[in-house]
């Protein structure tokens, strides 16, 4: 495309500017995030909201941990935990503020 072999040194991050190509790390969080907040505003009851926020539990109720030296999976909704805090999901009602909050967070930054 450009003419650049591996031996020319070039960052990705020079490439995808010269090419205009997203990087598909970056685009994959962002969609991510967005699709939480989907989730997040969908109607208790539907099977996708439910799955997100369910929780194992133990027949008397209480969250059941991964035993000892396997660690916790991570799921899906846990990076965007990590990044936009517990309470996502409430700040995700308000679709405009939830929006611009994933651009903030996630899209790729322009440099240049």
């Amino acid at each position: 495309m450009l003419g650049i072999t591996r031996w020319d040194q070039q960052t990705n991050e020079s490439i995808r500017q010269r090419t205009q190509v997203k990087d598909i790390a970056q685009e994959a969080l962002l969609r991510k995030c967005r699709w939480a907040g989907h989730v997040a505003r969908r109607e208790n009851g539907r099977w996708t909201k439910e799955t997100t926020f369910w929780e194992p539990k133990d027949n008397k109720g209480k969250t059941i941990k991964a035993p000892q030296g396997w660690g916790k999976p991570e799921r899906w909704k846990d990076k965007i935990i990590k990044k936009l805090g517990k309470d996502w999901h409430h700040v995700a009602m308000n679709r405009e503020k939830y929006r611009a909050l994933c651009d903030d967070t996630f899209a790729p930054k322009q440099h240049g």
